[in-house]
């Protein structure tokens, strides 16, 4: 399967929760969609049920008529994804990848995407200090603004691994 979506990474991330406990399609909209508006706009039904279709086609879920299982490939899926595959550029996305450590029941992974995102975020802002003394200041996104979004991310994600 290609590098899984945000939507789709969100499913594993929220049927790894309970891996024994099959949830409903609707369920899992729901617990999928209090994720998302955390940081951008809710699902729809529309966008979220051929989401799934996808991943059990893939194998990586299985649906049935009680609801859905994360299977064996999506963990791995979803463990490749948060702990080896390139981090999003944009600082939405490394949120994005914070919340889903944040739903990860399993300690040493949640504690290894978290390092992964921080150690991201330092080199943003280091990066970006960088290009600004090269050139002239962005004025959409000051650089004081900038490091207090990187010190608010880091931030969450020490309350994370805590």
């Amino acid at each position: 399967m290609k590098t899984p979506s945000n939507l789709q990474l969100t499913a594993l991330a929220c049927l790894s929760r309970s891996p024994e406990e099959r949830k409903t399609q609707y369920e899992l909209m729901i617990e999928i969609n209090q994720v998302a508006e955390l940081v951008d706009t809710p699902y729809s039904p529309g966008t979220i049920y051929p989401s799934l279709k996808t991943l059990s086609k893939g194998k990586m879920i299985n649906i049935n008529q009680e609801g859905c299982l994360i299977e064996n490939l999506g963990y791995q899926l979803l463990e490749n994804t948060l702990l080896t595959q390139p981090l999003p550029a944009s600082l939405i996305g490394n949120l994005h990848r914070l919340l889903l450590a944040n739903i990860l029941p399993d300690k040493a992974i949640k504690a290894a995407v978290v390092k992964r995102v921080d150690i991201e975020l330092i080199k943003f802002n280091h990066n970006h200090g960088k290009e600004e003394q090269l050139s002239s200041a962005n004025p959409l996104l000051p650089v004081s603004a900038r490091q207090h979004i990187v010190t608010c991310l880091r931030r969450i994600a020490v309350d994370i691994v805590a």
